[in-house]
């Protein structure tokens, strides 16, 4: 009893010490990148100076909307570091795992990239096992979920954008591609890209 006992105690010392050893690998390469201050919260400022925001206030503003109803905090002006990394643990990461899972293996018969696929390309035997689910209209009806996930609008086909709000939600700054910067001799096409990107 003991010994079994010990075992599992080892286990959860192990799973403790591994998430510990990923938190301060997370502080140092992703943290401190976005908290230029280093003062445990990322601030308005931090946000828009983030590379993948670039500027785009519609974008900074989307984000502390976000974690504000995540966090239930109204007044949110910052993004705290400790509920930030919970997060990444509890949504964030297995949202990852769970769209490389639902787009590379459930539906696609094959590495779909940037495509979009209908019913029709799905192999349901395989997508019923790696998804699973039990029968081929409860299939149809987790695609049609998926289909609707972008602004509640379905065309019969889906892509790797409407999986992540569906898991996500309807969220442009976790989903939303980011525009393709025109040519650089293109004037017109700079201009109407400035203006979306900093609307």
């Amino acid at each position: 009893m003991w010994s079994e006992y010990r075992k599992v105690l080892e286990i959860e010392t192990r799973m403790v010490e591994r998430r510990q050893k990923f938190k301060n690998h997370w502080i140092k390469e992703e943290w401190y990148a976005m908290d230029k201050n280093r003062d445990l919260v990322i601030d308005y400022e931090e946000i828009l100076q983030h590379p993948e925001v670039a500027g785009n206030v519609a974008m900074a503003k989307e984000i502390l909307e976000y974690f504000r109803l995540k966090f239930a905090k109204k007044d949110l002006v910052a993004v705290p570091h400790e509920p930030f990394f919970e997060w990444t643990m509890t949504v964030d990461e297995p949202n990852r795992e769970k769209m490389d899972l639902i787009w590379n293996n459930g539906l696609c018969t094959e590495e779909c990239g940037e495509g979009s696929i209908s019913l029709l390309d799905v192999d349901y035997t395989r997508a019923m096992d790696d998804l699973s689910i039990d029968s081929e209209e409860q299939l149809e009806a987790y695609f049609n979920k998926i289909d609707s996930a972008k602004g509640n609008v379905k065309d019969g086909q889906i892509d790797e954008e409407e999986v992540c709000r569906f898991l996500y939600g309807d969220w442009d700054f976790l989903c939303a591609e980011p525009q393709a910067e025109p040519e650089e001799d293109d004037f017109d096409s700079w201009w109407r890209f400035y203006y979306t990107e900093n609307e």
